[in-house]
């Protein structure tokens, strides 16, 4: 694998962000976002993987929040 540039990997870094922040758009506005991610923009690698991935990312932080909001309180004896 070849080495990126610092620009490249600032890049790449902003493509995973557009996915997180894909993610966490649909997670305010509808509750945990959907396992299949919305459109990517991206249709060439490897950017698109990059998008799929900060998608991803952001779904994982949903997962055990979903979990807590499903817990009941119960007071101890």
């Amino acid at each position: 694998m070849t080495q990126m540039s610092p620009e490249d990997q600032f890049r790449q870094s902003r493509i995973y962000a557009q996915g997180w922040n894909a993610a966490r758009a649909w997670s305010l506005g509808h509750g945990p976002a959907a396992a299949k991610p919305a459109t990517n923009p991206y249709t060439s690698e490897p950017d698109k993987s990059r998008w799929n991935e900060g998608y991803a990312g952001r779904i994982k932080v949903d997962a055990p929040q979903t979990e807590r909001r499903q817990l009941k309180w119960q007071p101890t004896k």
